[in-house]
């Protein structure tokens, strides 16, 4: 039963019966029977059964502790409050006071209860954690050789305009055309069909060359 299954303040489900609070554990192996264990799994062996609807079975394991009754009920309001903020857009207040009303809280009860300003940040929480999208896991690579790859009879087809008549593409040749999906069976290299653009001609560099007809010297010329 949902009513059975409460949030700890870490939002971590647990089930209450009689007083005390439990853990799930694991189910059976025929996936009838849920097994929960106590929440104070370090001091406590506590352990009941349950079936798949978390309705109460039979006790396994009694607990070595006293029951807490009050604080179970608290933690079944604080649950209540943070489900009615997620389905209504009331102010925080309004939703306090509905819910302790509803509920017949005693004054156990009510002691154990967070603080106004508490329930405030578990609703603003709450709604907060609700309208937050949800990250896209990453998608596995899947590597493909080109034996397995499958290319339908629709793109198969194309329109060649210009360049050289040969086989230019991997279905030029080793395809059949048909209305069935045909599969690679071999690989072959594409060749382009455009014409390479001619790199335009260097420069030639310049040089300078100095001619002299008449030379003035000082009186002395040695050659």
């Amino acid at each position: 039963m949902a009513n059975n299954i409460i949030e700890s303040n870490r939002r971590k489900e647990k089930l209450k019966n009689d007083g005390f609070l439990y853990v799930f554990d694991r189910v059976n192996a025929t996936k009838t029977i849920k097994f929960w264990r106590c929440e104070l799994k370090d001091e406590c062996r506590g352990r009941i059964h349950t079936d798949m609807e978390n309705n109460f079975l039979k006790i396994i394991t009694e607990h070595t502790h006293e029951a807490n009754i009050s604080k179970v009920e608290a933690l079944k309001i604080v649950t209540a409050v943070r489900r009615r903020a997620i389905g209504y857009q009331e102010p925080p207040a309004q939703i306090r006071a509905n819910v302790i009303t509803n509920s017949c809280i005693s004054s156990p009860v009510l002691a154990q209860l967070p603080s106004a300003n508490s329930i405030k940040k578990i609703i603003k929480r709450a709604r907060k954690e609700k309208t937050e999208t949800p990250s896209i896991p990453k998608q596995p690579v899947i590597k493909q050789s080109m034996n397995e790859l499958i290319i339908n009879a629709e793109y198969q087809a194309y329109q060649q305009i210009g360049g050289t008549e040969g086989d230019n593409f991997i279905a030029d040749s080793n395809f059949l055309h048909n209305n069935e999906p045909q599969q690679l069976d071999h690989s072959y290299p594409a060749t382009s069909t455009s014409q390479i653009t001619p790199k335009p001609p260097k420069k030639p560099k310049l040089s300078m060359k100095f001619s002299m007809s008449h030379c003035f010297t000082d009186g002395k010329l040695f050659i």
